[in-house]
């Protein structure tokens, strides 16, 4: 009799107990929670331009700061080689920016030479996060270095038993370019020669009739003296 009464009571329990306690109907079982993956938070950034990025003149620096918790943002540039961790304001925005310009860094107005920028946000906690970007190479008055690549002569390996190939060199070809005097003064053309020809020719006609007409006049004085008897 009172195996069966305790049989009555844990019946009981196991059904009315849960119920109570709100944790529904029998038979109970346990629920899993659900595990939440954590989110990323974006932090700050700089875009544009890029580490070891070749600028000149007026660039303008892309940046992302619109994070939890942004009070202020400030742009600086400083020397890369500098040991002092000396840093010159470039542009201070009270508002936060996405992928957007945050300020102009004017290369223009220092030497070329290789720089640092640097992103500083500050949050309304007090902390800061800072982003650099290292190696800017600013070449305005300067020539931007370039890498050429090494031209890569192809080689052939050669069989056992095989004779290399003899490559001809070619000659360079001489071209003579025969170059024209300058015209001689003294030459005389086909014309003036002629000309000179032809006054020649009329001289000696003109010099034979002068001494004939004196021929003639000298006989006719001859005879003319043994006529009147005086010769």
């Amino acid at each position: 009799m009172s195996i069966r009464i305790v049989w009555i009571l844990c019946t009981l329990w196991v059904i009315l107990i849960p119920s109570q306690l709100g944790m529904g109907d029998f038979p109970i079982f346990l629920k899993a929670t659900p595990t939440e993956t954590p989110t990323a938070v974006p932090t700050a950034a700089i875009l544009s331009p890029m580490a070891g990025q070749a600028v000149q003149g007026k660039i303008p620096v892309v940046a992302f700061t619109a994070i939890q918790g942004f009070q202020l943002a400030e742009l600086y540039f400083g020397y890369a080689e500098d040991q002092t961790g000396t840093w010159f304001l470039v542009a201070q925005n009270a508002e936060p920016v996405s992928n957007a310009e945050i300020g102009a860094f004017d290369t223009s107005l220092i030497t070329d030479g290789n720089y640092n920028l640097r992103l500083v946000v500050q949050l309304q906690d007090g902390t800061r996060v800072i982003v650099t970007v290292p190696e800017l190479r600013v070449r305005n008055y300067s020539p931007i270095e370039t890498s050429t690549p090494t031209p890569v002569t192809p080689t052939a390996t050669l069989s056992p038993g095989e004779m290399p190939t003899a490559t001809a060199t070619p000659i360079p070809t001489v071209t003579m370019t025969p170059t024209l005097l300058p015209t001689n003064p003294a030459e005389m053309t086909d014309g003036q020669i002629t000309n000179s020809l032809s006054k020649g020719v009329l001289g000696t006609i003109i010099i034979f009739l002068i001494l004939g007409v004196y021929l003639l006049i000298k006989q006719g004085t001859r005879k003319s003296g043994f006529d009147d008897g005086t010769g």
